[in-house]
């Protein structure tokens, strides 16, 4: 019986002794491989120009410049030899809206410049580049990116005031609501600012002009910096028009777009591609409540805000030349 009992303790000892053995020896095995100097480096790390400089695409900067689900930034010039986009069914004339005259000028003050979307800002210096880097980008717009801030000296309200100031510069009285109408609650931006307008108008009947100032949102995958392309460090702008019919009651929309088309000549002449073509669709963006109205988009998202402000300064310029 003892002699059974010994057996069994050897047979146990050595099962279970066995793969303890060959997990050390696997160890042992495996430190030593990590441990051995590595002779042939992949082509990928290795790829380099004729120069012996490695390739943007395999250098380091390069892949810090592009961290995890960013999109990265292009510049484009997106003014057209066109000037209207049409997505209505609406036949449009220009020669018939050109036609039609400004609205009169008169007392002061003339213009009001008001910001729907208030709270919209630009890239920072450390996304947006002023020029593009080894693999053509201008930066790269993360997850993080702010496409919007309370902060008035980085949103579009600066850039109101920037378009402001140059009217006053040209003798135009303009009047600047500095309200952010889609601070508390962006669905109803529009809403409130339709308030904004009409108390204004009450208040000032001398008002021919409202402009709402926003800022363009561009691209997906990639995000658009918009360029005027003969202007250095320069964005773009571009109207919107709203227009009657399918479901919209907008019975003035021509004289709007009649003041838009004028205005985008006067942009045209002057700085050839500061504008893009106005965006004509069924919708009123508040433009009914003033024969005058103008919806002004400065910049996209991925614009600095340099950029943007210098659009703003150079497309007042050319709205006080068109008035004069």
């Amino acid at each position: 019986m003892k002699e059974k009992i010994a057996n069994i303790k050897v047979f146990v000892c050595f099962y279970l002794t066995l793969p303890l053995f060959v997990f050390m020896c696997l160890t042992i095995g495996v430190k030593a491989l990590d441990e051995m100097p590595q002779v042939n480096p992949t082509k990928e790390t290795d790829a380099k120009n004729s120069d012996g400089t490695l390739l943007p695409s395999d250098s380091i900067e390069a892949e810090i410049g592009n961290p995890d689900g960013s999109a990265p930034i292009l510049a484009k010039d997106l003014s057209k030899n066109y000037n209207i986009l049409n997505s209505t069914n609406e036949i449009i004339s220009e020669e018939e809206l050109l036609a039609i005259k400004l609205p009169h000028e008169g007392e002061e003050p003339l213009v009001l410049v008001v910001h729907t979307h208030g709270t919209e800002c630009y890239a920072d210096a450390t996304e947006s580049f002023s020029t593009a880097d080894s693999d053509g980008y201008y930066g790269f717009y993360t997850e993080e990116s702010k496409t919007r801030t309370t902060d008035t000296e980085k949103n579009v309200i600066a850039i109101g005031e920037i378009f402001c100031n140059t009217l006053a510069e040209k003798g135009i009285r303009t009047i600047q609501s500095r309200i952010m109408h889609d601070k508390d609650d962006y669905n109803s931006a529009y809403a409130n600012s339709r308030k904004t307008i009409s108390e204004y108008l009450k208040k000032y009947p001398s008002i021919k002009y409202v402009i709402d100032l926003h800022r363009d949102s561009l691209g997906d995958s990639e995000r658009i910096k918009t360029n005027a392309s003969d202007i250095s460090g320069c964005a773009q702008v571009m109207l919107v028009a709203g227009c009657h019919g399918n479901g919209v009651i907008y019975p003035i929309w021509k004289q709007n777009l009649s003041v838009a088309l004028k205005y985008k000549k006067a942009m045209d002449e002057k700085y050839p591609s500061l504008s893009r073509p106005i965006y004509l669709r069924y919708s009123r963006y508040n433009l009914d409540l003033s024969a005058g109205s103008l919806l002004l988009e400065v910049g996209s998202c991925a614009n600095s805000f340099d950029e943007a402000a210098k659009a703003a300064r150079l497309a007042a310029e050319c709205f006080a030349e068109m008035l004069q």
